[in-house]
Parts: structure tokens; C-alpha cells; sequence
């Protein structure tokens, strides 16, 4: 004879109320029907694990307790961390037989909010090759994740659970780089965009300002390089009748002299400033006299003027002197002659008041001709002594530079000042001007 025992197999009934992050939870209540007791347990799959980070009920702060008499459960705790929807299955087994069934649970957390930077869109303007340091802090409910889209040149590094950090060179030109940071977590996200306008500073290129005449029209932009929009500054008293606007002298000066003025070029990322002297002349004035300016040179004769050698020193001296003319300062470069220097790889440094010797010979030029202090010391010098309407050439000219002692100098000196000795040919009216080589060529 066979004894057969029956009951009735577990039925799982309750539900699983939604939960917030840090506050006491006891919303969990299971209960098993059947035969008793009922053993109630619980379990996560392993896919679901890995999802949400967790391998137990215990790591998001809760606890599972069970009764097998009553054939009740309860999950109760404080949650640490959100989840949304994660699924739990409960086991309820007895003599009978044993049935699971699913439940999901849900702990609302925080979402990410940034605090650091506060503005929704952040835009840097900041110099090309510039370094760029930028700090990210959020709030929210733990797990937060922190990243950002790519950038060339940027580095993006969570540096802490709610922080995180961008830094970088900026492009070598003129550029607007984007980037976007998004904070996650399971309640939601947060973002932030920086938009770094790369900008190039402004550079002053035009290196002298051209002589201006009394009461007739001077006109002269500064050139500069750089990133729009330049704004325009002057330091310094122009001379009457001309004005400063845009970058730009113009007008018709009322006065003589050397007027010593500041141009200042600025724009969003920098600013710089280069000193000139704008000078004035009266056309109209007593010339300078030969003999104030030019002094023969008989001692340094070049073989051109081999046929003067048997005359005496007094006789050289005086017939040159005689016949040498200066016609006073000359006017500048136009833009013919000046693309005649640039596109030989010079740069025009000093121009000399116009000469002309009705007999040729070597002279020597008794001007101390001061330089801008911005020329590099050490840069060989080139002198050209341009007839008019002639294109420069080196062919047939004699030059010899000196310094204030008088010693023979090659190259631009410390004091930045020089003195020159040139052959003139008869009747030829020279323009001079000295040159450094344009090593941008």
C-alpha cells in the first residue's frame, strides 16, 4: 500500500513600488498561496547584472527577508544608487512544487544638472596656440558618467564621480571648435556646449612712414595682420592739418618737424604697438648746401677714379665739393619702386636725400643716417643708389658703410647708426636708399 501526500503548489502574488534614491524603502511586499510553508528566495539574472552594474539586491542598499511559515517576503533598505526597471525574479517552493514570477523595481534618483560651467553654451575666445584649462562639475544620483564628443588637440578625463576636466592647445590658425559634454545616470542627462573661437593676434607690418610736404595731400594706411575686427589707436600729437581714422593718415599738414607718434592695432586676443616718426618738410625751404653735406673722399678712390689720383687732395676736394649738388629730401618710394626692392628680397631701411655730382667720384656722404631700432643687429647692408626711373642694380656701384667712429662696418650696428661713401656719375641724380635682406623670400 502506497501513502500519496498532496497539497497545492506555490501561487506569488504583490507588487515592487517605485523607490527613491537615499530615502527609506519598504514599499517591497511578496506573498506566496499554497501549501505551507512556501521557502520565498529571490533572483537577478546574469544579463541584467552586468547591465546594472549590481550582483545582489544588497549592492543598492536593500535587504530581501523572508518568511517560509507565512510564506511572505519583504525588500526593504535605503536605495543608493537608481535603477529603472530592473527585472527580479521570486522563487516560491513547497512540497507541492515550486512557480516563479517577475517583477521589475525602479529606485528614482537625481538626474545630472551641471553646476560648473552654469550656462547652457560657453563660448571662449581665446588666441591660436593658446593653452585651454576647463573644470566640469554635476550633481545627481550616483552612477553619473561624464563624456564628451572629440576635438583635435583636446584631452576629455572624468576625474571624480561628479567632475571632470578639458584641456588642450588651441589650432595654429584661426578656428571654432565645438565640443559637447553629456552627464548620464539612470535618471536622465545633462549637457554642455563650448564653442573655442581661435583667434589670430594683430601684428603691425608697415615698418616707416612716408615724408610727408607742407600743404600738399598725405595720404597712409598701417597694415596689420590678424584676426578681424582690428580697432585703431594713436599715441602722440600729429601734425596739423592730418588726421588718424581707421588705420589710416590723411589730410594736408600745416606744419614742419618730426612729429614722434604711437600706433596701437588691437583686436580680441591681443594688442601691439610700433613706435614711428612722421616727418614734415617744406618744399619750399633754403636746400641744404653742398658744402654742409658732402665731403669728398680722396683717400678711398675706387679704380673708377683712377684718372683723378694725380690730382692733389686740396684740388680734388675743393673741384668736388663745387660741383656735387644736393636737391634736399626726397620724396618716398612709389609703389613701383618699392615692389622693385621686394620682389629682388630686400627691405627698404633708410632713404637719403637726393644727390646729384656734376663729375664723377667717390664721395663720402656726411650724414649720420639713424635706423629703426627694430632692425635685427648682425643683418648685412645693401645700398642702392636708384637714378630715377631706373630699376635698382648693384652693377657699377661702390658702397662703403662706416660707423659713428668711423670704423668700416658690413652689418647693421648696435647704435643703429651708419655713414656711407658712394661713387656718383656725372650728371645722374641718384635716389639712395639702403636695404637689409627680406629673409621671408
Amino acid at each position: 500500500m502506497t501513502l500519496k501526500v498532496t497539497g497545492v503548489i506555490p501561487r506569488i502574488s504583490g507588487t515592487l513600488k517605485k523607490a527613491t534614491v537615499d530615502e527609506v524603502y519598504s514599499g517591497g511586499e511578496i506573498k506566496a498561496t499554497g501549501t505551507m510553508p512556501i521557502n520565498l528566495s529571490y533572483m537577478i539574472m546574469a544579463a541584467d547584472k552586468t547591465k546594472f552594474g549590481i550582483d545582489s539586491l544588497e549592492d543598492l542598499g536593500l535587504t530581501f527577508t523572508a518568511s517560509a511559515d507565512s510564506g511572505t517576503a519583504t525588500i526593504t533598505g535605503i536605495p543608493t544608487k537608481s535603477v529603472k526597471s530592473l527585472p527580479i525574479y521570486i522563487i516560491a517552493s513547497n512540497d507541492a512544487g515550486q512557480s516563479n514570477k517577475k517583477f521589475t523595481f525602479t529606485a528614482a534618483g537625481e538626474k545630472p544638472a551641471f553646476t560648473t560651467p552654469e550656462a547652457t553654451t560657453t563660448n571662449i575666445i581665446t588666441a591660436v596656440n593658446s593653452e585651454i584649462s576647463l573644470d566640469f562639475v554635476v550633481t545627481g544620483t550616483k552612477t553619473i558618467t561624464l563624456t564628451a564628443t572629440t576635438a583635435k588637440g583636446f584631452t576629455f578625463t572624468q576625474t571624480g564621480d561628479y567632475t571632470a576636466s578639458l584641456t588642450g592647445t588651441t589650432p595654429a590658425t584661426e578656428n571654432n571648435t565645438t565640443i559637447t559634454v553629456t552627464a548620464t545616470n539612470a535618471d536622465g542627462k545633462a549637457t554642455r556646449k563650448i564653442v573655442i573661437k581661435t583667434k589670430v593676434p594683430p601684428t603691425i607690418t608697415t615698418q616707416t612712414l612716408p615724408t610727408g610736404k607742407l600743404n600738399q595731400a598725405y595720404k597712409q594706411k598701417i597694415i596689420a595682420t590678424g584676426s578681424k575686427t582690428i580697432k585703431w589707436d594713436l599715441e602722440g600729437n600729429l601734425p596739423s592739418g592730418i588726421k588718424f581714422n581707421n588705420g589710416t593718415f590723411s589730410g594736408k599738414p600745416t606744419e614742419s618737424g618730426d612729429f614722434d607718434i604711437t600706433v596701437i592695432a588691437s583686436n580680441d586676443v591681443g594688442r601691439v604697438s610700433k613706435e614711428y616718426t612722421l616727418t614734415v618738410i617744406d618744399p619750399n625751404a633754403p636746400k641744404t648746401t653742398t658744402q654742409e653735406i658732402l665731403q669728398p673722399e680722396n683717400e678711398k678712390i675706387s679704380e673708377k677714379t683712377q684718372e683723378f689720383e694725380s690730382e692733389s687732395e686740396s684740388e680734388l676736394t675743393q673741384e668736388t665739393q663745387e660741383s656735387a649738388i644736393i636737391y634736399g629730401e626726397s620724396p618716398s618710394l612709389s609703389a613701383e619702386g618699392i615692389k622693385n626692392f621686394t620682389d629682388r628680397g630686400f627691405i627698404v631701411i633708410a632713404e637719403l636725400p637726393e644727390i646729384k655730382a656734376t663729375k664723377s667720384g667717390q664721395y663720402d656722404i656726411d650724414l649720420i643716417i639713424e635706423l629703426d631700432e627694430s632692425i635685427e643687429t648682425g643683418k648685412k647692408l645693401y645700398y642702392f643708389a636708384m637714378p630715377q626711373g631706373v630699376t635698382p642694380s648693384e652693377d657699377d656701384e661702390i658702397i662703403e658703410f662706416y660707423d659713428e667712429s668711423g670704423q668700416e662696418i658690413f652689418t647693421v650696428p648696435e647704435s643703429h647708426k651708419i655713414k656711407i661713401s658712394a661713387w656718383l656719375t656725372e650728371g645722374v641724380i641718384y635716389r639712395p636708399v639702403i636695404c637689409v635682406e627680406d629673409e621671408t623670400k
